[in-house]
């Protein structure tokens, strides 16, 4: 199994949580490129023009691993959806309908998993669950 994670907004900043869990589990990951002209435009042809330019940015990252999928033989693209951290502070609701919004524009498999404290869904509770997902 191959799962693609898109290189932006908290993931870029957190890679390695994700890319760890994925590893343990013996599944491979591959990330979008780097950031560039090219990809924040077909970021910007798939958004709202209300939307920030951090959440084009990661369309745009979804997109690059929309486009290599079929030739890299990547099973799912993987989009987390972050809430509220232990300490009760949220983060931007756009991020966190991300997935939501990506399954509305691009016709893909896409795997996500919950972080919502205050619905007492911690990272271990959502590791756990993403694992069982995976038949793990």
């Amino acid at each position: 199994m191959k799962i693609g994670i898109p290189k932006g907004m908290y993931i870029y900043e957190q890679p390695i949580l994700f890319e760890k869990f994925f590893e343990n589990l013996g599944i491979d990951v591959v990330y979008s490129r780097n950031t560039d002209r090219k990809l924040l435009d077909e970021g910007i042809k798939y958004s709202i023009d209300e939307a920030c330019l951090a959440s084009k940015i990661y369309i745009g990252h979804v997109k690059d691993l929309i486009d290599r999928k079929e030739k890299e033989k990547i099973d799912y693209i993987f989009i987390p959806r972050i809430c509220t951290f232990k300490n009760k502070k949220t983060i931007c609701v756009k991020f966190f309908a991300m997935f939501d919004i990506c399954k509305n524009i691009f016709n893909t498999d896409f795997l996500t998993l919950n972080i919502d404290y205050n619905e007492g869904e911690n990272e271990f509770i959502s590791f756990i669950k993403l694992g069982k997902k995976l038949r793990f």
